[in-house]
């Protein structure tokens, strides 16, 4: 294994750089798709700005008995013409170092150094064992630390991380995006975790917490965060006054409540999914609507008023557990409407849809009974 950098400009030269991409017909043996425009336009977009660069390498491999090929001389490989460097990993990255090159003609972009590291295995089937090897094993990594941390910078005012910030998103990079009200969402979520007396306390996986720890808990921080941004969104628009404290003391009414409608699945939590992923991603979505249909406003209700609401909206949709989201039934993980639904956005979507027409129902039948 051989690790330097290549120029950009030698990098593209197709007479010796390629990729085995599979054709049905040319090339049935080969391992890799077709390049996708649009992965290289967002690299290109994102190295031609002038503080960006990217340190990870592409991987080459010269096949086989070609190795005899190359020579080494004050540390530098030199590979003779016709003989291949086959691009194993970051097809997408060449082709966006191509596309920089055909569209600006920079000095400075052509002799740009591209990290590489080159190797040497005998076929394009161990190369294509490598690439699925990399491909599949490598995880994403989480970075909700590294969002806080510089949220923080940028309300304080650090000039530094928010030049920063302007950079990346003009660089086409949206690691930022809606970054304040994920982070929002995941103190409310701690927040409720760590306050008593509410259906959540002590039950959210936090980040980083050991399986000792996290033992008999329901829900991880990341899922529940993620049911609450749409929530925090939302309230934001609809109430410009609405900080953390006022949609914390929202969460904890609306969740006693339900425990008081459904103690069956608060009892046991593990055998519904109204705690779970399901459960908090679709009555999150639905609470302004429940809010307002119970209510009629989006002031902080008391736990005793949407209690009697939801009784109400209970006994109107009747004993149908296919039916009545506020049945413990409802939400069995094996048996009831939700736990059949599946995990998938798709299926939450669908239960809201329902949802939210079972209660434009009610209030229509309301609106009867007031007339």
């Amino acid at each position: 294994m051989w690790i330097g950098a290549i120029k950009a400009k030698d990098l593209l030269n197709e007479n010796q750089v390629g990729t085995d991409i599979y054709d049905e017909t040319d090339n049935p043996e080969g391992y890799q798709r077709t390049l996708s425009s649009r992965r290289a336009q967002d690299f290109q977009r994102f190295i031609e700005e002038p503080r960006m660069f990217s340190p990870t390498t592409i991987l080459l491999n010269i096949r086989g008995n070609e190795i005899k090929n190359v020579s080494f001389e004050n540390n530098k490989m030199t590979v003779k013409p016709g003989t291949k460097l086959w691009i194993v990993d970051g097809q997408h990255r060449v082709g966006g170092i191509h596309a920089l090159l055909e569209s600006r003609e920079d000095a400075d972009f052509q002799n740009m150094d591209v990290p590489v590291i080159v190797i040497n295995v005998p076929s394009k089937f161990e190369e294509a064992i490598l690439f699925a090897i990399f491909n599949k094993t490598q995880a994403g990594v989480r970075y909700d630390l590294v969002e806080r941390v510089l949220n923080e910078q940028i309300k304080k005012g650090n000039g530094t991380v928010e030049d920063l910030r302007k950079w990346y998103d003009k660089a086409g990079i949206k690691i930022f995006k809606e970054i304040d009200t994920r982070l929002d969402a995941t103190d409310i979520s701690m927040v409720l975790n760590r306050t008593t007396d509410n259906p959540w306390y002590n039950n959210i996986v936090a980040p980083n917490e050991n399986r000792s720890t996290a033992s008999g808990k329901i829900i991880r921080a990341r899922s529940f965060t993620t049911s609450l941004q749409p929530l925090v969104k939302d309230m934001r628009k609809l109430k410009a006054d609405v900080d953390n404290d006022a949609i914390v003391a929202h969460l904890i009414a609306f969740w006693g409540a339900l425990k008081h409608i459904m103690p069956d699945a608060f009892a046991n939590p593990k055998d519904y999914v109204l705690q779970k992923s399901t459960g908090a991603a679709v009555m999150h979505e639905l609470y302004i609507k429940i809010l307002n249909t119970v209510t009629g406003s989006l002031d902080t209700p008391t736990k005793a008023s949407l209690e009697k609401g939801l009784e109400d909206i209970k006994k109107y949709i009747g004993t149908d557990v296919q039916k009545n989201f506020l049945n413990a039934d409802y939400w069995d993980r094996i048996s009831g409407r939700a736990g059949m639904a599946g995990t998938s956005r798709k299926s939450f979507d669908t239960l809201e849809r329902e949802i939210s027409e079972m209660l434009d129902s009610y209030v229509a039948s309301k609106k009867k009974r007031v007339a």
